[in-house]
């Protein structure tokens, strides 16, 4: 299974990329017109992106310009510091199966895998 891990801080992309390399594929990106480029030549099964990237961008936006080209079905989640109950109504209305707090942990993140 290859997982597509976007966050614009360095040390929680670290974190979760070597987490998740433990026992999946993962690219991980930091910049999400890097992470959208690789996504238009690359497969993957699950993505990861975090919910603030920048001020004006969000972890929805992503996954829209995502859905937009990427043919193949797959599986996205929301990672977070926080939201509240509201944002995760919405976050999954668009399109996302799950919201991981950070830090999340293996065993969680395969939890929701299997949802």
């Amino acid at each position: 299974m290859k997982v597509l891990i976007l966050d614009d801080e360095k040390f929680d992309l670290f974190v979760a990329k070597k987490l998740v390399s433990l026992e999946f594929e993962a690219e991980g990106f930091t910049v999400p017109q890097e992470a959208l480029a690789w996504a238009r030549t690359n497969t993957f099964d699950v993505v990861l992106i975090d919910y603030y990237l920048t001020t004006t961008l969000l972890a929805h936006h992503v996954l829209e310009q995502l859905r937009s080209f990427v043919t193949h079905p797959f599986k996205a989640f929301v990672l977070t510091n926080y939201v509240d109950g509201e944002q995760i109504a919405q976050l999954k209305a668009a399109g996302f199966d799950a919201v991981l707090h950070k830090p999340f942990t293996l065993e969680n993140f395969k939890l929701q895998l299997s949802r």
